[in-house]
């Protein structure tokens, strides 16, 4: 889940409009007093990240079969 993570002390859900962990986005983390608010990134910028980052996601996922990726096409190719 690639996202931009700001340090944001003292907001609150209510004050972004945004939802609860994992829920609506964005969201906060730790909210008050140093909350970090979670933005995800677009389609696009994610399908690039996940094409650079293809060897990496390789090596862990033959690390740890959890953290595989499980839509394929999100790697642009098949494992």
């Amino acid at each position: 889940m690639p996202h931009f993570m700001f340090y944001a002390p003292n907001l609150t859900s209510q004050d972004i409009g945004g939802g609860p962990v994992m829920g609506r986005y964005p969201y906060l983390i730790n909210p008050r007093p140093h909350a970090y608010l979670i933005v995800n990134v677009g389609s696009a910028e994610r399908e690039q990240i996940n094409q650079e980052e293809s060897p990496l996601i390789k090596e862990v996922c033959a690390y740890r079969a959890d953290l595989c990726l499980h839509d394929e096409s999100r790697m642009g190719q098949a494992r």
